[in-house]
């Protein structure tokens, strides 16, 4: 009897060990990643900053010439695009870090964010946007994290939903809420998706097998900048209903970041 006893315990302690030095390693590993993404990004926006200004130069010297500014617009687009896309590794590793993502709250107008950035996707996106509001949408939050959360439910209801059928943006005011919801019809996505959707780095299956590439960051920063102003994100998908991704936030996002500095 002794001799088991003595035997579970030394398995036991063993498991123990084992586990811990599993967390040990995988500890290691997070900071490994985190180390690495702080340095790349960091060496990135170097060259991106001197590539940004040299075009800007380019410009202004030949202001005259249309093929050049032609040519200087399509490079800061893309130089543009690559700065939003290092943003997204700094937000994604401090969302994955179980930090909030970094705001500048000020008074905006949700309704005339949600506008313009549909008017912009739309020259990609032509005749599927369809933004219904009612009321006033004056908040304090940061105007740049509210179209990033709209740039990135559009821009993924567009992709990955029924080609050529309506995309429904809706703008609601509750009392001392706004909710945002993107509403597109197409394969409804699976029950177990739902469920992993917001985690970065994560790709549902539909997304996967489809022909648009990505990282698994748009709908992880969506949930992280809701989160960052106090609010939160929820997805309901049916092949009856379609995918609607509902995003609630408070209307003045200042408490949260007190909060949280």
């Amino acid at each position: 009897q002794d001799h088991l006893v003595m035997k579970e315990m030394t398995a036991s302690i063993m498991t123990e060990i084992n586990l811990r030095d599993q967390l040990r390693k995988l500890k290691a590993e997070q900071r490994m990643r985190d180390t690495f993404v702080a340095a790349l990004t960091h060496d990135l926006r170097t060259p991106l900053t001197a590539s940004k200004l040299s075009v800007q130069l380019l410009g202004k010297r030949h202001a005259d010439l249309p093929s050049v500014q032609t040519s200087v617009a399509r490079v800061s687009a893309s130089l543009d695009r690559a700065e939003r896309m290092i943003q997204n590794l700094l937000d994604a590793s401090r969302i994955q870090a179980g930090k909030l993502v970094a705001l500048e709250v000020r008074e905006c107008d949700l309704h005339a964010v949600a506008a313009q950035t549909l008017d912009e996707l739309s020259a990609l996106y032509p005749g599927r946007f369809e933004l219904k509001a009612d009321g006033e949408f004056t908040m304090r939050a940061d105007p740049l994290g509210l179209r990033r959360i709209m740039e990135n439910l559009a821009s993924n209801a567009a992709k990955y939903g029924a080609p050529g059928t309506p995309i429904e943006v809706r703008l609601e005011r509750h009392e001392s809420q706004v909710r945002l919801q993107v509403r597109n019809q197409g394969t409804p996505i699976a029950a177990e998706d739902q469920q992993t959707i917001f985690e970065p780095f994560h790709r549902t299956q539909s997304a996967t097998e489809s022909a648009e590439k990505g990282w698994g960051l748009g709908l992880p920063l969506v949930r992280g900048l809701a989160e960052a102003h106090g609010g939160r994100a929820t997805v309901t998908s049916s092949a009856e209903e379609g995918t609607c991704f509902t995003i609630t936030l408070p209307l003045d996002a200042s408490a949260r970041q007190r909060l949280s500095a």
